[in-house]
Parts: C-alpha cells; structure tokens; sequence
C-alpha cells in the first residue's frame, strides 16, 4: 500500500542518515532539528531560487577544472537539469502550485544546501556539541511535545516566536535505550575498543556471560561427585547409574547441597554448550554437544574425566573460568594486580555477574536508561565506569578441582604423578596397625578418604611438573589441611593427624581403599572365585610379609576388573597373569619380591588371595 510504502522508504532514509551521522539516533536528531530550523527561519522558495543560482555557478566552475571529455559531459548534463529546475521555480511562492521540475529542484537544493553539508564527517564532532549546547533544554519529557502528540494545542494555533521557541523540546524527548540501540552506539565509536574497552567486552560477551553465575554450583557439583564416587566407581557402574538415582539415595541432609549444586551444573553446560566444542586440543564429539543436562543422564556425563563422555563436565569447567577471567583481564585497569583465587574457594560475588535477578546487558540497559540517558544522549563514559566498578576487584580464578577416576584407571589419574610432586615413603608398619584400629568405622575411614582424595588432587596440580621440595613431603597431612586447603573438617583419627604425612599418602590411601571399599570381585565369574586350599592359604601367609602390598593389592584390584567375563582359563597361573599388570613403579612381575608368589596359585583362587592378603595386611 502507498502508505506502507512511504513509511518504509522514511524509516530507509532515516536508518542511513543515522549511519552515515555515526550510528547515533540522538545525533541524527539534533541534525534534522538543525535543517528544521534553518529551512524554517531562513529560506522561502524565491531563496531557494537564489540559492539555486549560486550551487549551478559553482559547478559550472568546477566543471571547467576537471579533465576528462566523459566525465565533463556527464556533468554538464546535470548542471542544465539544474538550470531548467531553477527556471521553473523563480517565481512561484506557493510549493503547492510548483511544477514536478521544480519541486525537483527545492529537493536538490535542499539537499545539497542544508542536508549533505551536515552530514560531512570533518568537523561533525564541534557541531554537534554546539546544536546540543544551544539546544540542550532541560531534560523535560512532557511538555509541549507530549502535548503535540495527544494533539491538546493545534500547533497553528501557536505564535511562529512561541513554536520556534518549543521546537527544540521535540528533540530532547528521550526513547528508552535498547539493547540495539547501545550497541549502535558504541560499536559506530571510531575507537570504541580502546575508549570504552569494558563497555565493549560486555556487550560482545554478553551471552557468554549469562552462565558465569553458575560457576559456583559446577565446582561444588564437582567436588560433590569426586569425593563421594571417584575411585569406588567403574565407567559401567557409572554409565548405568542416572543422577535422578544418585541424589534419590542421598541422606536427607545432605540432598538439598546435591540438588542445588546440580541445578547450577544444569544451567550452566544448557545455555553454553554451542561455544564448548574441544577440550584442550580434542574436539568433543556432536553426541555429546548437543545432549541436554538434566537428571535423568548417566552419572558419567557429569564426572569430570579427560576422556568419554566425562570429559564434558572437565570442559565446561575450564570454559567458565576461561571466559571469568577473560573479561575480569579486559576490564581492569592493570591485570597485573589483580588478585588471585583457587575455584575451589570461590563465590557468587567473586565472579563477573552483574545482579542475581538479571543478565548483564539487561542490568545495563536498566543503569543506562536511569543514570545515563540525557539531553546530549546515552553518556557512555559513566556507562563504562559503571561496567568497571560493577567487575572491579573479581579475581582471576586458578582452576583446582580433584580429578575423577574410574576404578582401573587409578594410574592415569592423580595417584600417578604424585610421586613426581611428593617422594612417597613407605607407611610405618606400627602406624598402619594403629589406623587399622582407629578407623574400624568403615564411615570414618570413608571420611578419610574423601579428604585424602582432595589433598592428593591438589597436590597433582600444583608446581608444575618439578617436585614440592622435602619440606611439603614431611608436612603433616592434617597442617596441609587446616592451613594450605583451609579445610574445617577435622581428620577421624588422632593417629592420622599425628603420624600420616604427605610423603604416606599413597601407602595411607592404599589402606584406606581396603577399609573401604566394597568387594571388588563381587563381579568377578564364579570360576575365579573358589577357595584356597588350607596348605596354599598356609603357604601365601607365610610369604606375605614379604610382599609390597601397597603394590600388590591394588594390582589384584585392577585384575578383577579383566574377570567379569570368562577369557582366562581357571587353572592358569596367577603369578603369570599377575606379572603383566602395571604399576607406577613399572611391571608387577618386575618387582624383587615378586618371586616369593606361590606357583601353586591359579586364577580360580583370586578373590581369595585377595581377601587373605587384605586381612593380613600390615604394611
């Protein structure tokens, strides 16, 4: 329809005129008022004629310096359409009764008289400080303008000195601030990035952002998990288990921490799973992308690992505090003094959000349309010390999470690079004898365990690659806690907090995965299950002191995990199968004390060597 079709053609001229003025609709305003003003005081159609004249003169002299046939010609042709324009409107007084030529010619004249020289770039800056000085108001948004659109006063009505006089209140009329609109505002800024640099970020970043809130519930939700399941669990007994079960069993009192940290968790990976496509230098598989979070997934997809499906929770967690720190570092003044803080430790108000009820663009939208809008426009200045006082003083975040492992995979995890960190000792045989007493309780021991898990995976991230030194490896597990990890639980057991160092941890863990956990040859087939004969049983205790069980034991552990199916025959050789088995001191069959294994024992025996060498364990 026609009027369609002009209200799209005006909206057309509008968006490019603000384009072409910066992008800012309140420069484009203060422009228009400006050729307003000047058409409305100073120019009438015999003017315009005049004028006319004038524009057609400094062509034709224009024309005469450029060289070139082509582009002369050209020229030429425009400067007689003028002339017949100028013809055809000297005289006429009335625009109504003017010709189609000659209102062509009062639009070129207006154009090139009093629209394009204020469009001009040079000089832009001054000019328009001066309109909005001249024209600055004061502030009003009623008056006669919101009186003009509910059409109380017919503008005729008013003296030409009073209309002239309200004009400029059309202009200092305010909209409110759109997320579009602000960041016309700033990205049309010539040097937007180096001017407002915080205010850049967070309108680039926005999206990104939405899922920082979370970051606290996912280290806890991860912390949660390691500590209860990671090395009690396989990737099966994982994968088969949902997280809806996991928090069903939890004891009341401790289900609504689960629940509200898996809500985080939930939110976090839902809304920021389009940008986490690798992990590290591993691209993440698109099954796994484009899963939704929620409670009825298995419980390996939230284990934080570096591999399967696990690998998801570990890569959401280094995004978040990726992202964190990128906008903290853009948006200090020196990111050279800017604090430092583990993940472990941090809290809602130590990362970049702007408010627990809104996003960051709508808390700025918010700010800007009651702080920042005025006269002269959106002041983009205070806008970007708002955005820097509301992210001042956020720490950068270190990411220090215990690592899960799948029973198996103890080696590939922490416990494998511990003795690069910590020289690990042998645990006094008085001192195992004693905790063996005091931690009966199988869920004192369990507590234990969860604390000596945490101490070990921190241990494993911290350094480097090199060794801690002889003074962290003679530190006492219990001062590690209380003053390195600020840890407020206190150690089940006054031997633990006395006697167990860093340098124990391994042999400690050991001793506490055989308290603990439950029968790993539950699995097992039957035909690797039988008893042991009284003279084979008799003839292993005899020879168990001189075995490392802090080794041996774990190795018998990670054999029945090969024994669920019925691959080996019953009747082949422990000792032989048992000597393929890695440790992180090499091959189980390498060790010197491996030659002490009965060769009477066959694989029909290994849950009962295990059993037998378990209750007799003192080393």
């Amino acid at each position: 329809s026609l009027p369609e079709f002009f209200s799209q053609q005006l909206a057309s001229d509008l968006s490019l005129a603000a384009e072409l003025l910066g992008g800012a609709d309140e420069t484009l305003a203060v422009c228009l008022h400006d050729v307003l003003d000047a058409l409305s005081t100073t120019v009438d159609v015999r003017g315009l004629s005049q004028a006319l004249d004038k524009l057609s003169s400094d062509t034709a002299v224009a024309e005469d310096d450029e060289e070139g046939d082509g582009q002369a010609g050209a020229d030429a042709a425009v400067l007689q359409r003028r002339q017949q324009y100028k013809v055809s409107v000297r005289g006429k007084q009335d625009w109504r009764q003017l010709t189609k030529d000659a209102r062509a010619a009062w639009e070129i004249g207006v154009q090139h008289l009093y629209l394009f020289p204020r469009l001009e770039t040079a000089g832009r800056d001054d000019r328009v400080a001066a309109l909005l000085k001249k024209w600055g108001g004061s502030g009003m948004r009623a008056g006669p303008f919101l009186a003009d659109l509910e059409e109380r006063t017919p503008p005729e009505l008013l003296a030409a000195c009073e209309r002239i006089a309200s004009l400029p209140l059309v202009w200092s009329f305010q909209p409110e601030l759109t997320q579009t609109s602000l960041q016309k505002a700033v990205f049309s800024h010539p040097d937007s990035a180096t001017r407002f640099p915080a205010l850049s970020a967070v309108l680039r970043l926005h999206q990104r952002m939405a899922s920082l809130r979370f970051l606290p519930q996912v280290m806890t939700w991860a912390n949660l998990v390691a500590s209860r399941f990671s090395r009690r669990m396989t990737l099966e007994q994982a994968r088969s288990a949902t997280v809806r079960s996991i928090l069903a069993d939890l004891p009341e009192t401790e289900a609504p921490k689960w629940q509200a940290a898996f809500a985080g968790f939930c939110a976090a990976w839902n809304c920021s799973r389009q940008w986490i496509t690798h992990f590290e230098c591993q691209q993440i598989p698109k099954e796994y992308t484009e899963r939704t979070m929620s409670d009825d997934v298995p419980l390996s997809f939230t284990a934080h690992t570096e591999k399967d499906e696990g690998l998801i929770a570990f890569a959401l967690q280094m995004w978040l505090v990726e992202t964190h720190n990128a906008v903290v570092e853009i948006t200090s003044a020196d990111s050279s003094r800017v604090p430092r803080l583990s993940s472990r430790l941090a809290q809602f108000s130590d990362v970049c959000v702007f408010g627990k009820g809104h996003t960051a663009i709508e808390e700025l939208i918010t700010f800007a349309n009651d702080r920042c809008v005025g006269d002269a426009g959106v002041d983009l200045l205070r806008l970007e010390r708002h955005v820097r006082a509301s992210t001042g003083g956020k720490p950068i975040i270190a990411l220090e999470v215990p690592r899960f492992v799948f029973v198996g995979d103890e080696h590939a995890g922490d416990l494998g690079v511990l003795s690069t960190k910590v020289a690990q000792r042998r645990l006094p045989p008085s001192v195992a004898k004693r905790l063996r007493v005091e931690l009966a309780s199988k869920s004192s021991a369990d507590a234990c365990r969860r604390t000596c898990q945490v101490v070990l995976s921190f241990l494993a991230s911290t350094g480097g690659l090199g060794s801690l030194g002889e003074e962290v490896a003679c530190m006492s597990l219990s001062r590690y806690c209380e003053t390195v990890l600020l840890l407020s639980e206190e150690l089940p057991s006054t031997t633990v907090a006395s006697e167990v160092l860093l340098c124990h941890l391994e042999g400690f863990l050991t001793l506490l995965d055989s308290l603990t956990a439950d029968d790993p040859f539950a699995s097992v087939s039957s035909k690797y299950r039988e008893d042991l004969t009284p003279d084979l049983e008799q003839e292993l205790l005899a020879v168990a002191a001189r075995f490392d069980l802090q080794i041996l034991l774990p190795a018998l552990r990670s054999l029945a995990a090969s024994l669920v199916e019925e691959h080996l025959a019953a009747s082949e050789a422990l000792r032989d199968v048992l000597s393929y088995v890695s440790s992180d001191q090499g091959d189980i069959g390498a060790q010197p004390w491996f030659e002490a294994v009965p060769l009477g024992l066959e694989l029909r025996h290994a849950r009962a060597v295990h059993l037998s060498l378990a209750a007799s364990y003192h080393v």
